[in-house]
């Protein structure tokens, strides 16, 4: 609540049309949430944001939705204007669209003219399905291990899991990979195996994030193309910047000393 009002905050770096309207059930478009959230608020009645807001709404209650966003284009914002105008006025909100740049906001989009009636009592929003298709499921251990396994590589897996769990690693398992975060440092992923990509003849596929490594290490590691592992530059793996094969037990022990000195030790 900010003074009397209902207001609903939602916060992107950017915005491209294709992310405005529920168009081919996308569920991640700014409509299809607009619609989730007041479904949830006024008709399902149910969840944590109906929880926090509950002992102030009242039926006829006018939710002010502010769109914070740093970068939008213009077919963007005609997109956003369109939707905004034919959903504010069939589902009863007020809105500002908010520009933000550097330390302050410029709104170009608004409108705040919607007052309580007793009209509003009942509203009926649609709900929006999302019928995009389902992620598969994610990796096990055991599944990365048969592989490792499978390519002659397990004896080199366990002995680098075990590395990595002694100080202090976790790891995370997605679809096609599994992360390595140090949670006493971090939450976010320094490091990622790749099982489908680790060979007998290459080794380990291992991606990594040579800047958070060495913040992790006290900015004690030379540059990236010295450092213990040989950059492969043919193909990029994954989204943490460089990958490399481990095909060496001397290169697991050197990757043991680096992580020893480590903000955690």
């Amino acid at each position: 609540m900010l003074g009397d009002k209902l207001v609903f905050i939602e916060f992107k770096v950017s915005i491209n049309p294709g992310q405005v309207a529920y168009v081919g059930s996308r569920g991640s478009t700014i409509e299809f949430k607009i619609s989730n959230l007041l479904r949830d608020v006024y008709m399902n009645q149910t969840g944590k944001i109906y929880e926090s807001v509950k002992k102030e709404l009242r039926n006829n209650s006018v939710p002010v939705l502010i769109l914070v966003v740093k970068s939008i284009s213009k077919s963007a914002i005609r997109a956003l204007k369109e939707m905004l105008e034919r959903t504010s006025s069939n589902w009863k909100f007020n809105y500002q669209v908010i520009i933000w740049s550097d330390s302050k906001g410029s709104v170009c989009l608004e409108n705040m003219s919607m007052i309580e009636s007793d009209s509003m009592i009942v509203r009926k929003i649609e709900k929006h399905k999302s019928t995009a298709p389902k992620r598969g499921a994610k990796l096990t251990l055991d599944e990365v291990s048969a592989h490792m396994e499978l390519e002659g590589l397990s004896a080199k897996f366990e002995k680098l899991c075990e590395v990595l769990k002694t100080n202090g690693a976790k790891f995370v398992f997605n679809q096609q990979n599994m992360n390595i975060k140090f949670p006493s440092y971090s939450n976010r992923a320094m490091m990622g195996i790749w099982p489908r990509y680790s060979t007998k003849e290459r080794g380990i596929s291992l991606s990594y994030d040579f800047s958070a490594l060495n913040l992790y290490c006290n900015e004690g590691l030379d540059d990236v193309d010295s450092f213990i592992f040989k950059r492969n530059q043919s193909r990029k793996i994954g989204f943490l910047g460089n990958n490399t094969f481990i095909k060496s037990d001397e290169t697991i022990r050197q990757l043991s000393e680096v992580l020893s000195s480590s903000k955690s030790s």
